[in-house]
């Protein structure tokens, strides 16, 4: 049978998912640095 969209890896899927939060974490993280007023946590 040919593969189609189920047929990619989950474990690629959660890589993309992983560096797409780290991505998010870093820019919210440098965003709090930039304005430590503003973000309380």
């Amino acid at each position: 049978m040919p593969q189609g969209k189920a047929g990619f890896a989950p474990g690629r899927l959660a890589f993309i998912v992983l560096q797409i939060l780290k991505s998010a974490l870093d820019r919210g993280r440098a965003i709090m640095a930039l304005s430590p007023g503003r973000a309380t946590g």
